[in-house]
């Protein structure tokens, strides 16, 4: 695990915070809100920032999951993940006889739907304009960032991955080499794309110029992907789902988002009377373990977009099926929960942010595994997430 340690510094105040994976991205957010934008200008702001400085973790071609609390208002959970191309059916991957779907496969490419969610919640709680929250974003594209130890890192891993795809080598590699520590690094052609976006308006990403190369790319290296794929795509607007911790209401966003992973992890610690553990203890260490393996077990077994599949969420956060978990765990032994499909180190950024008015945004932004597909687009800079890869090629 990349050390991202604070060395225990506070950091206090009364105007507003921002937390993100990346300086650059932080010094945004609170530089909007010194500008009078509110959390969720300084998230989105920050958000776009890091598809820049942390291209391993988190892309405009990536998706996005978010929860947004307004002052006295109910959190609410917006679903920025991508649909499937319409052509990708179980025929297809049968008759091609293909069984899983590879971490480079163009296949586990989905419609990016990351601006898509930033522009919907924009339009429902934003502040500032939109073009304003790119423009951090596109100066650092245009003239350069340098590179940090936790993305060099990155980029030093997955050099293979980069230099397999054509536009991956020329985009993101620097002379057939990983950028390293302190590196200048910039993506001139994505700077170009975040500009027409800014000015244009993200419809060029979903129906115009840059839909097209993000097709064309993608159909080049056997992609089912089309412009009606793209031009479908839409944000899930919805409650969030939540229990309860100590008397404290945490919220997640509901499937296909895993937030029920979280709350079913917090119900068994809470169960399992974690706080009584020293937590630098061999038993604490173990119960948490065990708690998240069981939580990623109930995961990989129902977890699916509810439009195909009922997921059965009473059920899952209920007592008796929190009983039957308990049950399960013990202090003396590791459980056997069989071979589950879990990345080592899936790439994502994190971030919140909050204002003077206590508006609240807790984000996500993703394209799954480091550098994601591997696949840059041909003309627009643009890497490709892989979250397809989760899929399974079964017959209903």
């Amino acid at each position: 695990m990349n050390d991202q340690s604070t060395k225990n510094k506070d950091a206090i105040s009364s105007n507003g915070m921002a937390a993100t994976s990346h300086p650059l991205a932080t010094e945004e957010a609170i530089k909007i809100l010194k500008k009078g934008g509110n959390a969720v200008d300084a998230a989105i702001a920050a958000s776009v920032v890091l598809s820049v400085v942390e291209p391993n973790a988190t892309s405009i071609g990536g998706d996005c999951f978010a929860i947004i609390k307004m002052e006295g208002k109910e959190p609410v959970s917006y679903n920025g993940s991508g649909i499937a191309p319409k052509k990708a059916n179980y025929e297809f991957f049968k008759k091609n006889n293909i069984d899983t779907i590879g971490l480079t496969s163009p296949h586990s490419v989905t419609v990016p739907g990351a601006l898509d969610a930033w522009k919907n919640i924009h339009n429902d709680f934003g502040k500032l304009d939109f073009e304003e929250l790119f423009l951090a974003a596109i100066n650092f594209a245009k003239n350069g960032f340098e590179v940090t130890k936790v993305v060099a890192n990155a980029w030093n891993k997955n050099l293979d991955k980069l230099s397999q795809n054509k536009n991956s080598k020329n985009v993101f590699l620097n002379n057939g080499k990983s950028y390293q520590l302190s590196d200048l690094r910039k993506n001139i052609l994505l700077g170009n794309t975040l500009e027409l976006i800014s000015k244009k308006g993200i419809s060029q990403f979903y129906e115009g110029s840059i839909a097209n190369d993000m097709v064309k790319s993608l159909n080049v290296l056997g992609g089912l992907h089309t412009l009606e794929d793209f031009s479908k795509q839409k944000t899930i607007k919805s409650e969030t789902i939540s229990s309860e911790y100590k008397n404290i209401q945490i919220h997640q966003c509901p499937p296909n988002g895993p937030g029920i992973t979280v709350l079913l992890m917090m119900k068994l610690l809470e169960k399992l009377e974690i706080n009584k553990f020293n937590s630098n203890s061999v038993e604490r260490f173990h119960l948490e373990a065990e708690v998240t393996k069981q939580a990623y077990k109930v995961k990989e077994e129902n977890l699916a977009d509810p439009n195909f599949v009922n997921v059965n969420l009473d059920k899952i956060l209920s007592d008796e099926f929190i009983d039957n978990i308990y049950e399960s765990i013990s202090l003396n032994k590791c459980s056997d929960i069989g071979d589950l499909n879990i990345p080592n180190h899936p790439e994502t950024v994190y971030l919140s942010v909050v204002d003077k008015d206590l508006n609240t945004v807790s984000m996500i932004n993703s394209v799954c595994y480091a550098f994601g597909s591997g696949i840059t687009t041909d003309k627009t800079g643009i890497i490709l997430h892989n979250r397809g890869t989760n899929f399974r090629v079964e017959e209903e």
